[in-house]
């Protein structure tokens, strides 16, 4: 069977010291040199689990819910391309799919890539590439890490180069794309009665999903969107905080609105307010945008106060009825809050 992946014909496949099979420079290998190509089928995160169990870890993440790799047992040795993890690694990615060397590399040396390059999964593992600098544990997370990510730069996969330009740390919160697990705890913060008080009803769990699935949409048509806010070591779904382009018209649109939702067992700690200001930045430093507009009930007192603490103001002038509620409905009538870029 034709090989799916590509391995230089300056490399070898042999006994690795770090973990089953390596893949070895059997001749000096120059920086920028292509040393393996990964192949395989692309298939989606739905898919997973089934082709892991059958194949064991033989793919690489290409996209949010995207992996290249190997269906089959027949398929799985041509598939792979035999990069050890190491904490000191000698070839990096280009692009998706491509590995080259990041330095000079001398016959004999086995070729490895850090997988914080390439993976954004649950994982946690222990280390054993031996390296000075070895992490020890490495995780399906570290490729967050500030100092690996400058470490790498221009080395890291594409699709994790994209992430973290669209993540935002701030001092306690991570604010973070969406994952599969983070439909349940935002299922259950919509038919928390305290967090929808403001909100025409709870949602079920279809609904839930289904506004989900907007947000994922959203940002998938705009670059922008709703992030996850997480407590890093501490929880990882809190609520969700972010910009959206409204779906009606009203006389202040088209805009760009800021909004949240926390879980109540985290309201009145700074939290909102810590993710709405960095949002703004984000909005104002990396989106451009010159004016984002806020909106709310006028008996939502809370909300009113971090509108008011990240700078924004209100206009009675601009007060107005949603035009997605019904005339008479008890929560009608909403204020609108605005801050222009400075």
């Amino acid at each position: 069977m034709k090989p799916l992946s590509y391995l230089s014909p300056k490399a070898a496949v042999k006994t690795s010291p770090i973990h089953g099979n390596g893949l070895f420079a059997k001749e000096p290998i120059l920086a920028g040199e292509i040393v393996c190509v990964k192949g395989g089928h692309i298939f989606l995160r739905d898919n997973l689990q089934e082709v892991s169990a059958q194949l064991g870890p033989a793919e690489i993440q290409i996209g949010r819910n995207l992996f290249i790799g190997p269906l089959s047992q027949e398929e799985r040795e041509g598939g792979m391309i035999f990069s050890n993890h190491s904490c000191d690694p000698n070839i990096g990615v280009k692009g998706q799919i491509v590995f080259v060397a990041m330095r000079d590399i001398k016959a004999g040396e086995e070729l490895t890539h850090d997988w914080a390059m390439t993976d954004n999964d649950t994982y946690e593992m222990q280390c054993h590439c031996s390296a000075s600098n070895c992490r020890k544990v490495i995780t399906g997370q570290d490729w967050r890490k500030p100092d690996l990510q400058e470490r790498y730069r221009g080395f890291m996969s594409w699709y994790l180069t994209e992430q973290s330009r669209n993540e935002i740390v701030t001092k306690r919160l991570l604010l973070r794309q969406w994952t599969s697990t983070d439909r349940e705890p935002f299922a259950a913060l919509s038919a928390d009665p305290r967090v929808m008080k403001y909100f025409p009803a709870v949602l079920s769990r279809e609904e839930s999903d289904a506004v989900v699935d907007r947000i994922e949409a959203h940002w998938a048509r705009h670059g922008f969107g709703f992030w996850v806010a997480e407590i890093p070591n501490v929880d990882p779904f809190i609520g969700c905080v972010g910009l959206l382009v409204p779906r009606f018209e009203a006389h202040f649109t088209p805009c760009v609105e800021i909004g949240w939702r926390i879980a109540a067992q985290y309201w009145n700690q700074g939290y909102a307010t810590e993710a709405a200001r960095a949002v703004l930045h984000f909005g104002f430093e990396r989106l451009n945008l010159s004016e984002i507009v806020a909106l709310t009930v006028p008996a939502n007192a809370a909300s009113r106060r971090v509108m008011e603490h990240i700078g924004m103001t209100h206009d009675p002038s601009d007060d107005f009825d949603h035009p997605l509620l019904p005339a008479g409905h008890p929560l009608n009538r909403h204020v609108l809050y605005r801050v222009h870029r400075k």
